[in-house]
């Protein structure tokens, strides 16, 4: 009888050990963007936004382009994806997102695909700058006003994806660029798929996918070039798919002429733009 009070006790003791252990890694997650909080809710089945459960969240679907209501997106909160150290998938397609704070996806260790198409980034003018200083911007963990003459962040700060050692996908398709920013992949080894299709990219910087040695899939249609430097797909020796057709190209690229040995699919013109 004593022995089974032992055990019993034992197993008591346990019990209470992984009820805590459970509420420990519980997230308050209340005060994070509506449709980024409304969508861990529903990924974790969780009824209660100050006692979530994140370890489980592999992936969070947060389109925007069948919401036209509150909930679609036009900015996130650089905390917004804290405690998402398992997330595989984070589809924000189709918002309305200009902006992305620095450090927004710092800690997305495991993420494998990230879509951000069909938004509006990369479009950066005077009238838009004007608007987002006169409009709120979000801070750690609260809502900071701009006073008028403030300088306002940069819309797509450096080292945005530095941390996500582990994406294989980005998806950047029909957003608003011209150019890209400065060492914009920077920390995306392992990147395989990269789509920018569907821009307004008038030029490319010969080091735009320095760095990215492991990209196999490559799309470039359907944007305003209408040159391309000597060497911007050096490094590219695993590139199986480019596409650069839709575009206002005159002459081959350099990569018609010696492609990778892997490169089965070069889709170039669908018509060759004269200069006369």
């Amino acid at each position: 009888m004593k022995a089974i009070a032992i055990i019993a006790a034992i197993i008591a003791a346990m019990l209470l050990t992984l009820a805590a252990f459970a509420q420990a890694e519980t997230t308050n997650i209340c005060d994070r963007t509506p449709a980024v909080r409304d969508a861990i809710l529903k990924a974790t089945s969780a009824d209660d936004c100050a006692a979530v459960g994140l370890a489980s969240v592999a992936s969070l679907d947060i389109r925007g382009w069948h919401n036209f209501g509150p909930n679609r997106l036009a900015y996130l909160r650089p905390d917004d994806f804290d405690g998402l150290a398992n997330l595989q998938s984070l589809n924000l397609h189709g918002n309305d997102l200009a902006s992305l704070p620095a450090g927004v996806f710092d800690g997305l260790a495991s993420l494998e695909t990230l879509d951000l198409g069909l938004n509006q980034l990369g479009k950066e003018n005077i009238k838009d700058r004007i608007i987002l200083g006169l409009n709120i911007i979000p801070l750690k963990n609260k809502i900071k006003e701009v006073v008028e003459g403030e300088a306002p962040p940069p819309l797509l700060p450096s080292g945005l994806f530095a941390e996500l050692g582990s994406l294989k996908e980005l998806y950047l398709r029909y957003n608003k660029f011209t150019t890209l920013p400065e060492g914009f992949f920077n920390g995306l080894g392992g990147l395989e798929c990269l789509a920018l299709s569907g821009n307004q990219l008038t030029s490319l910087k010969a080091d735009d996918f320095d760095g990215l040695g492991g990209l196999q899939e490559l799309y470039l249609d359907n944007n305003q070039l209408t040159a391309l430097p000597d060497g911007v797909f050096d490094g590219l020796g695993n590139l199986r798919i480019l596409t650069l057709y839709g575009n206002q190209l005159t002459a081959l690229p350099e990569i018609a002429e010696q492609p990778p040995v892997g490169l089965n699919c070069l889709g170039i013109f669908d018509r060759l733009n004269s200069k006369s």
